[in-house]
């Protein structure tokens, strides 16, 4: 799991109250952030002092943990986070152990109750890519691509066995202590009962998942009776990821025709959309990668694509000249050239 950023409030940041103990065995040190059923912390092992994150949700609403917890066993992938330990029935109690455990952010209480369900991850210091890209800005191309492809291997292992992640982001990709890609979060995964490019019928009953600005515009047009693909969902998640990592801001604030960016691709006008966002770009005090090849912009576009069917597949993606006629960087190369970020 990740770090918090660094400018989250205090309140994020640590619980309220007194320290709050968890199975006698964990202590909280602060809020990594969660959904409404479940919690992340950053915690400490009491007996081995180890710093590790801690998934958490009340036991009456343990379900999605747990779910959560059983697809990240199934994995065994580089680039996908793997948890250690499950306990379906833990304690949270405050340091005196007498007092009614009840802890608050800004917005919402988070427990009321001591019984709690939770598994540990491995904490990673490097934080994640919405971290890194808030604080140093856009990388350039060879960087984008290399942390793109493992991100596309990650989806294309998901996929492949009929799971879609369906909440992709920045956020959601940590760096371990090597600075490779970590795919992590899947409280909102789906099991997907048929493949991509079977027939519309035999798509999934629209609901929306995952998180504003990388939700697909087919979800924010669907009623309950509407058929859509999770996969192509997770596919244009990953064309807003791109985009981010090289431009260093959101592609458009949301997928609709009322969008002043957005609105140029459902109109096929690509080179308006770059157009807009050459003129009102931020400015980062690195260099901006402002210049881009004409491939990877085609690659955005054709994963931001408005018709789901006309997104490509992650086959067709890894195909795409963006990546089959370019090197990736090695290992080497993105650690230095991360750590170089990181201390800038």
């Amino acid at each position: 799991m990740k770090k918090s950023s660094s400018n989250s409030s205090s309140s994020e940041r640590e619980t309220s109250g007194s320290l709050k103990i968890l199975d006698q065995k964990y202590s909280i040190i602060r809020n990594l952030g969660g959904t409404v059923n479940t919690k992340a912390h950053l915690v400490k092992d009491i007996i081995t002092s180890d710093i590790l994150a801690i998934k958490i949700a009340q036991k009456e609403e343990k379900d999605e943990l747990e779910r959560e917890y059983d697809f990240l066993t199934s994995f065994d992938h580089p680039n996908i986070i793997k948890p250690f330990i499950y306990v379906s029935e833990g304690a949270l109690v405050s340091e005196d152990e007498n007092k009614l455990l009840s802890y608050k952010t800004e917005d919402e209480e988070y427990f009321d109750s001591k019984e709690c369900a939770y598994f540990t991850l491995k904490f990673y210091e490097n934080g994640d890519l919405f971290e890194n890209i808030s604080r140093g800005g856009p990388v350039h191309e060879g960087m984008a691509r290399y942390y793109f492809l493992q991100l596309v291997n990650a989806v294309e292992y998901l996929h492949l066995r009929n799971v879609a992640h369906r909440d992709i982001k920045l956020d959601n990709i940590l760096l371990d202590d090597n600075f490779q890609a970590m795919l992590i979060d899947f409280g909102f995964s789906e099991e997907c009962r048929l493949k991509v490019g079977d027939k519309l019928d035999d798509c999934e009953r629209a609901n929306i998942r995952g998180t504003k600005g990388y939700i697909s515009p087919e979800q924010l047009y669907a009623d309950g009776n509407d058929l859509i693909c999770f996969k192509k969902c997770d596919i244009f998640a990953l064309g807003v990821v791109l985009f981010i990592l090289l431009k260093g801001v959101r592609p458009f604030e949301s997928p609709t025709r009322d969008d002043e960016k957005y609105q140029y691709l459902i109109l096929k006008k690509n080179s308006y959309f770059w157009k807009m966002h050459q003129m009102k770009r931020r400015e980062f005090s690195n260099k901006v990668y402002s210049i881009l090849s004409h491939e990877v912009k085609s690659l955005v576009c054709d994963l931001l694509n408005p018709d789901p069917n006309k997104r490509p597949d992650i086959s067709e993606i890894k195909e795409h000249p963006w990546f089959a006629k370019k090197e990736v960087l090695s290992d080497e190369e993105i650690k230095k050239l991360m750590s170089d970020r990181i201390l800038n």
